[in-house]
C-alpha cells in the first residue's frame, strides 16, 4: 500500500510490549483509518494501533547535535538532559468577528 500512497512513512520497529512490527506515519487520523481498513479488507491483516506520538529533541548541553526521541521508553536515564524540545505550531486563525469568543475558548481549551 505504501507504493500507492507516498504520504505514508514506514519503518521496522521492535516493541518490548508488542514485539516486532512497523511504525507508520500518516497525514492524520482519517488517513490512518483509511489505510488500516485497506490493510484489513485487501490483505486480511490484523492491525494493532497505539496512540500517536511525536518526536522530541533532547539537548544534553555538551555542544553536540540534538538527539531525537521517538518514545518514552528510550529516554536516557543515565544522562542529564538540559532541554527537551517538542513540536509546536504557529497558526493564524481567520474567521468572522461574531465567532471570536468561541474561537478563543476553543484555542485555550485545545492548547
Amino acid at each position: 500500500l505504501t507504493l500507492n500512497d507516498a504520504s505514508v512513512t514506514m519503518r521496522k520497529e521492535h516493541s518490548e510490549a508488542l514485539g516486532p512490527g512497523f511504525r507508520a506515519g500518516f497525514l492524520g487520523m482519517l488517513h490512518m483509518e483509511v489505510f488500516m481498513q485497506r490493510l484489513e479488507q485487501e490483505y486480511g491483516a490484523s492491525v494493532v494501533t497505539t496512540s500517536p506520538t511525536v518526536t522530541y529533541l533532547l539537548d544534553f548541553g555538551d555542544g553536540e547535535d540534538y538527539v531525537e526521541l521517538d518514545r518514552p521508553s528510550d529516554y536516557p536515564l543515565d544522562r542529564k538532559v538540559r532541554e527537551i524540545l517538542e513540536p509546536t505550531v504557529v497558526a493564524t486563525v481567520i474567521g468572522p468577528n461574531r465567532y471570536l469568543g468561541k474561537v478563543l475558548t476553543l484555542l485555550s481549551q485545545r492548547r
